[in-house]
């Protein structure tokens, strides 16, 4: 099986705050929810699976196009994609993103 991926997308809603929250949360708090989150992967996984955090503040969401559908669809930052499907959004969650990949590895969600 090839390494999967883990990219989470931090940004600015349309409507302020970057998260579900719409306000009082920042990147920083975004990110450190990230780390928590890819401490825990790799503590799991290691080398099996890539985390990588993108902060798209300042950037036209056009540039990333994984994210325009969602973004459409009024889903709020941060997003979490896995091997290039959108999967989670509005929080940072380990459990969810490690129940995610235990269905990747299993063969359940390819």
């Amino acid at each position: 099986m090839s390494k999967i991926l883990v990219e989470v997308y931090a940004g600015v809603n349309a409507g302020g705050g970057c998260c579900a929250c719409s306000g009082g949360c920042g990147i920083e708090e975004v990110k450190m929810e990230y780390e928590h989150m890819a401490k825990a992967v790799k503590e799991k996984y290691g080398d099996e699976v890539e985390v990588n955090f993108i902060d798209t503040t300042g950037k036209e969401p056009g540039e990333f196009a994984v994210l325009e559908k969602v973004i459409k669809m009024g889903y709020s930052f941060p997003f979490t994609v896995i091997n290039g499907q959108p999967r989670l959004a509005g929080k940072v969650s380990t459990e969810s993103v490690l129940e995610l990949l235990e269905e990747i590895k299993a063969g359940k969600d390819n």
